[in-house]
């Protein structure tokens, strides 16, 4: 068996949420004659985030770095995809500010990760604060990271704040049901009922959803 093939098993348990199995296979590199690298430190540390075990994806991580092996972009997401299932929003942002320190550009995936970790914490300021980073590199954020700060504001009862993003959306080329559904449950929570019904007559009519 070659590595690669172990490494796709690793990530292959990951996404069946079969996690103790990604470990296994992960310890059993050595047996197999084989030695992890950077793809399989990757691999692991996304199948044990995924599964919301972000104390482990931080073990492998620093067990990575112990092995003399350099994090790259990938290594990073990961991490932030753990933050995510955690509402490790302090995280992920010290996450980003380790990956300038090292000359880590964060891509497209980083950020969006960064600002749904945000989001999953009702933290709305700091949600937007990453899109306005994510600017500052010259990125443009799409419909996926837009959605994440609409959550974020969304959950935290700043509305104005959400349909303001919500405008950007429609430039974009048209808002999808996420965007609708979320905006939809912070006027709830606000007792905003006629713009609820405004909302969803205009989603039946861009989507022809009911």
């Amino acid at each position: 068996m070659t590595l690669t093939e172990v490494n796709h098993a690793i990530t292959t348990c990951g996404r069946m949420y079969r996690v103790d199995d990604a470990i296994e296979i992960f310890n059993s590199l050595g047996t197999l004659g084989l030695t992890a690298d950077l793809m399989s430190y990757n691999n692991i540390i996304w199948s044990t985030g995924h599964a919301g075990r972000y104390e482990e994806a931080k073990k492998y991580f620093s067990d990575l770095k112990g092995r003399n092996l350099h994090p790259n972009v990938y290594t990073y997401g990961s991490l932030l995809h753990a933050c995510v299932k955690v509402k490790g929003y302090r995280q992920a942002l010290m996450y980003l500010d380790r990956m300038a320190e090292e000359g880590i550009a964060p891509n497209q995936v980083v950020f969006t990760s960064a600002m749904e970790a945000c989001a999953e914490a009702g933290m709305h300021r700091e949600a937007l604060g990453v899109m306005d980073r994510m600017q500052a590199t010259g990125l443009k954020p799409d419909v996926t990271m837009v959605n994440a700060a609409i959550k974020a504001c969304s959950l935290a009862g700043a509305m104005d704040e959400a349909e303001a993003l919500a405008a950007t959306v429609r430039a974009y080329g048209g808002m999808d049901l996420f965007t609708y559904h979320t905006l939809m449950m912070g006027h709830t929570k606000l007792g905003g009922h006629q713009r609820v019904l405004q909302l969803y007559e205009e989603a039946v009519e861009s989507t022809g959803s009911t």
